[in-house]
């Protein structure tokens, strides 16, 4: 999966398979380094370990078979405690843009998610 940034700032993305994430996931500092970082005009290619159909198996395990893109600024995620959990922040609704996909419509847009103002 690649995400684009048409934003005019630089943003971090997580993703889940469920609209409110379980607090043991990754941790604010994962998403203000600079490999998670995605500049203004630029792309990155985010994979899902599990081989082949990794992306397919993560929808399918989650309750709404939906694809949830959370999408940070990644300046206002340096200003949170590196130890908390992004689902913290998921969940208190600190993202800029929340953005939901099922399977097909990802495949229609050839995997490609564009972050638009």
């Amino acid at each position: 999966m690649t995400v684009v940034n048409k934003l005019d700032k630089t943003i971090s993305v997580d993703y889940q398979n469920s609209p409110t994430p379980a607090l043991e996931g990754n941790l604010v500092v994962f998403y203000t380094g600079d490999d998670q970082q995605i500049q203004p005009d630029s792309a990155k290619a985010i994979s899902k370990n599990g081989g082949k159909n990794a992306w397919h198996d993560f929808i399918e395990d989650g309750k709404t078979k939906v694809l949830y893109i959370y999408v940070f600024d990644t300046d206002s995620l340096q200003t949170y405690e590196e130890r908390l959990p992004i689902a913290v922040l998921i969940n208190q609704h600190k993202y800029i843009k929340q953005l939901r996909f099922t399977e097909d419509a990802l495949k229609k847009a050839g995997w490609k998610i564009t972050i638009t103002p």
